[in-house]
């Protein structure tokens, strides 16, 4: 949940590192831009950045494409924003139209350098925060198009692709899966997406998951496999006739199917089992082996 955690405590919300921070992918539902403040340039940035930024501001890609090539598009503006960051303002009121030429600025910006993964604002968020958990899949379609590494690592250990491990999100999944993201990519301590959506209890994702080549014979490094994280969760919905019985009962025989062993080995017998076969295995704290 490392992530998760990271993007929502305040990174997206302070994307442009304003007193009234930028509010989509928040705020932003459907049409409604109410209370939306759009900041001028000069509010940022100076020389030949805002030379840069005004062009940004006034939707004019042929001066963006000019200039993009000259200007420094990494260097932090006032309250450490960036021009990148500055040009996802600029998307709000037009973020549904994934063909506006706002989202060509977008492009053009990464294409010439600029570094969505860069941290802006007070908290340190980027531009892929607010891709990954906007409520339109737009901005992380052109930032992929644009050459964003589809498995990079937040934080360096943690895919990216666990951010979208939400139904809400499927969008987004889709688009990275789409881009070749490693659907069976680790964390730091072994888990997979599949782990992720499985234990927010995210259905959708785990069968789209499944169904696009997701391993449900993987363990952490800690000994919990996948089927021992799914059998707590049937566990936890011990009414036969409930909807979400009814669709982790289903999972469990795409797994079983699949090849994982049911019922699966408790967690000490999975790390003793992943010993012999030489993997790397952690021994929960106070526990002994």
């Amino acid at each position: 949940m490392r992530y998760k955690k990271a993007i929502t405590a305040g990174a997206i919300a302070a994307l442009v590192g304003v007193t009234s921070p930028l509010w989509w992918p928040i705020q932003a539902q459907g049409t409604n831009i109410t209370g939306f403040k759009r900041y001028a340039p000069e509010h940022f940035f100076s020389g030949q950045q805002l030379t840069l930024a005004q062009a940004i501001h006034d939707g004019d890609l042929g001066r963006v494409q000019q200039l993009a090539p000259k200007t420094d598009l990494n260097a932090p503006g006032a309250k450490n924003t960036t021009l990148l960051s500055y040009a996802v303002q600029e998307i709000v009121p037009v973020k549904n139209d994934a063909s506006n030429p706002r989202y060509q600025i977008i492009s053009v910006l990464v294409k010439s350098g600029a570094d969505p993964k860069a941290p802006v604002g007070s908290s340190g968020g980027s531009v892929v925060d607010v891709a990954l958990r906007a409520d339109t899949p737009n901005l992380l379609r052109v930032l992929l198009n644009s050459g964003l590494d589809p498995n990079w690592l937040y934080n360096g250990d943690t895919p990216m692709i666990f951010a979208v491990a939400e139904n809400r999100l499927l969008p987004q999944l889709k688009l990275l899966v789409e881009h070749k993201a490693n659907v069976n990519a680790r964390d730091s301590l072994g888990k997979t997406a599949l782990f992720e959506a499985t234990m927010i209890q995210q259905w959708d994702v785990v069968d789209y998951l499944l169904a696009h080549g997701a391993d449900p014979k993987t363990a952490s490094q800690l000994g919990v496999s996948y089927g021992w994280v799914l059998q707590n969760e049937l566990k936890n919905h011990t009414t036969a006739d409930s909807s979400a019985r009814t669709r982790i009962e289903g999972i469990r025989r795409k797994i079983v199917a699949a090849g994982a062993p049911w019922p699966p080995l408790d967690p000490k017998a999975q790390r003793a089992a992943m010993r012999a076969r030489g993997e790397k295995v952690v021994t929960p704290a106070g526990q002994t082996d």
